[in-house]
């Protein structure tokens, strides 16, 4: 994992200066800003606990606390509207990472001989990549760092899809009202 992680990064930011360049540049200088916000704040956090935690009198020491005090309050106001430009953009940024994957999957999907569709390795690729566009939004968004539910192999996902798929078929077929196949029903 270790070893492609740098070459998923670069897909990711290649699908985010595709899909919005502008809010990608803000989400970049809004972690950067922060980021450099934080190492100073922590360093005037200290500046601060050595001005109060030292000898003397506690007026003195109070009087002498207060520029580190006020630098350490606007570090945090300036680091809250980095981090909030930050969210807003990665909302506008991550339905639109996810729809540039799902085209560009599409996009080499329409490329395929017919004759290799029906195979069973073109299936077992195409259910794998129906994971990709929700990894590239999850790459881009702020809390990649959270579990996300993955159904395992051969049991369905909980909730309204896990009713529709436990619910034996109306009329025997295995179609939806559209017509297309239902994913792992029997066949008939």
């Amino acid at each position: 994992m270790a070893v492609s992680l740098p070459r998923q990064v670069a897909v990711a930011v290649r699908l985010a200066r595709r899909a919005d360049p502008r809010a990608l540049t803000t989400v970049t200088v809004g972690e950067i800003a922060r980021g450099v916000i934080q190492a100073v704040s922590l360093i005037a956090v200290n500046a601060l606990l050595l001005e109060l935690l030292a000898p003397g009198d506690i007026t003195g020491r109070l009087r002498a606390a207060l520029p580190s005090l006020a630098l350490v309050a606007v570090l945090s106001v300036v680091g809250s509207a980095c981090k909030s430009a930050s969210t807003a953009a990665t909302g506008v940024l991550e339905p639109k990472v996810q729809r540039a994957a799902t085209e560009r999957c599409l996009g080499l999907v329409a490329g395929v001989e017919l004759e290799a569709i029906e195979g069973d390795a073109f299936h077992k690729l195409m259910d794998s990549a129906q994971w990709g566009a929700e990894s590239a939004r999850r790459m881009v968004a702020q809390d990649f760092y959270r579990p996300r539910p993955v159904p395992r192999r051969g049991r369905p996902a909980r909730g309204r899809a896990h009713e529709r798929s436990t619910r034996p078929p109306s009329s025997g077929s295995s179609t939806r009202s559209t017509g297309s196949p239902v994913r792992g029903s029997p066949r008939f």
